[in-house]
């Protein structure tokens, strides 16, 4: 027989709890994972709505603070906190509507996952993330991973994926852990989850973001692996900024030299982290870090973001340089030139980049893997001989899967108009104006030419 209690006496000992708060005690008794009824469930109910209120009324009072108190005594072996689940449904089963506000009390001292996208690369994180979450004990066991329903073969995706464990249309071939639940309602899968970790094309994150609003804890934080910006009426937005306005949350990113198939083949790798603050920084190094995927942490994050987004502008480049048939002197020239001309773009936008991040692997080994054998740099090159629109090979190539490249570029050339720039950047305006205005594929040697009468930083 266990007895588990909750108790808060809310002194002040670090400056941020400066008003006398006695919470109640609820007290679970578990045997073999059943509660015992020793008191009415109204009188339990009326106990934690007390809490609450307080909770509430004390503004000094940062909610995460006390939910961090209010778990602070709980036993933290996976073993008990299953058996909290257990006895927390348990009690509040007349009362369905409080369970997940109670839920997240009961299990606050825990993190909880939701994978915001279901594409080869989310998959691939997926299979991370479900290994990592079972080794640490501040993270709950099971994970969320957001579906967009489609029928494959007659089936719904998010069935196969829970019954199967494989992502049979965008990482066929690879097992998920069992502990990733594919969800395709957006506000269910994010419900109760504090680890938000958005992995979608970066067309589709302001349609997101309004679907969950006003679905979120209010300690949510999230991480962006989307590589691409925004310039919708707005000037030029990075994605994690995006996703922290529209949502109101902190935002971190992680980038780096990662090909979906090869992460999901567990190939060594490396990833960047990039984030304003170390602690959640290594909160999410713990979450991703596996034998055969390494993170390292940077306090540069707008460096790291659009390391990520602009070098799909260049592999796209490259890839009509390879289509040309140009050598692998031109294609290294062209990689030097693109590291240049992303090295000045960021200065021009965001000023404050430290060098020492273009050699972390958000920056040069990112580029050279997507240059050598990323979706950008294929679909470009087989538009050079092929004959077909870059959507038609979009569609054919990729199965699903979006081309970021082009729109990157006809987003970076928006802010490049703006200031008056396009000469300035041979290069990232040549890629822009072959995607979006017939100018001749071979043009692009002639911008390389240009870009190195003046390729210094």
């Amino acid at each position: 027989m266990h007895s588990l209690a909750v108790s808060i006496d809310t002194k002040s000992n670090d400056g941020l709890l400066d008003t006398p708060l006695k919470v109640c005690v609820v007290y679970f008794q578990i045997s073999s994972g059943i509660v015992a009824d020793i008191e009415s469930t109204d009188l339990v109910v009326q106990r934690v709505d007390e809490t609450l209120d307080r909770c509430k009324r004390a503004k000094r009072i940062p909610k995460c603070h006390l939910l961090d108190l209010a778990a602070a005594g709980l036993p933290r072996e996976p073993q008990h906190r299953r058996k909290q689940q257990q006895a927390l449904l348990s009690i509040f089963h007349p009362h369905p509507s409080r369970i997940s506000q109670y839920h997240c009390i009961i299990m606050a001292n825990l993190y909880k996952v939701c994978i915001v996208g279901s594409g080869n690369w989310g998959s691939a994180i997926a299979r991370i993330v479900g290994s990592t979450v079972t080794k640490f004990d501040k993270f709950d066991n099971s994970v969320n991973m957001y579906v967009y329903e489609e029928m494959v073969d007659g089936r719904k995706l998010s069935e196969i994926i829970n019954t199967e464990h494989e992502n049979v249309k965008y990482l066929p071939g690879r097992k998920l852990p069992e502990n990733i639940v594919a969800v395709p309602d957006i506000k269910e899968a994010v419900r109760n989850s504090n680890l938000l970790i958005f992995v979608v094309p970066h067309q589709f994150v302001d349609g997101i973001c309004n679907q969950i609003k006003g679905s979120l804890r209010s300690d949510v934080c999230g991480i962006s692996l989307i590589k691409g910006f925004d310039c919708r009426g707005r000037g030029i937005e990075l994605i994690s900024s995006a996703i922290s306005r529209l949502l109101n949350i902190e935002m971190s990113v992680l980038m780096g030299a990662n090909i979906a198939m090869e992460v999901a083949d567990e190939s060594f790798c490396e990833a960047t982290i990039g984030c304003k603050d170390r602690k959640i920084g290594t909160v999410w190094k713990e979450l991703f870090t596996a034998s055969y995927f390494r993170t390292s942490i940077v306090l540069d994050p707008q460096t790291v973001e659009l390391c990520g987004a602009l070098k799909n502008i260049i592999a796209v480049a490259s890839g009509f340089v390879m289509g040309l048939c140009h050598s692998d002197n031109t294609r290294a020239a062209m990689i030097r030139l693109g590291l240049i001309e992303m090295i000045r773009f960021i200065t021009e936008f965001y000023g404050e980049a430290r060098l020492e991040t273009y050699f972390e692997s958000c920056g040069i080994a990112d580029l050279i893997t997507t240059c050598s054998m990323g979706r950008n740099q294929r679909v470009a090159e087989a538009f050079v001989s092929s004959g077909k629109t870059l959507a038609e090979l979009e569609k054919e190539m990729l199965k699903g899967q979006y081309l970021q490249g082009p729109l990157t570029a006809m987003e970076a050339n928006k802010f490049l108009q703006e200031k008056n720039l396009e000469k300035d950047f041979p290069i990232f305006t040549a890629v822009y104006e072959i995607c979006y205005h017939n100018r001749p594929v071979k043009t692009i040697i002639d911008a390389m030419r240009e870009a190195s009468t003046h390729a210094k930083l």
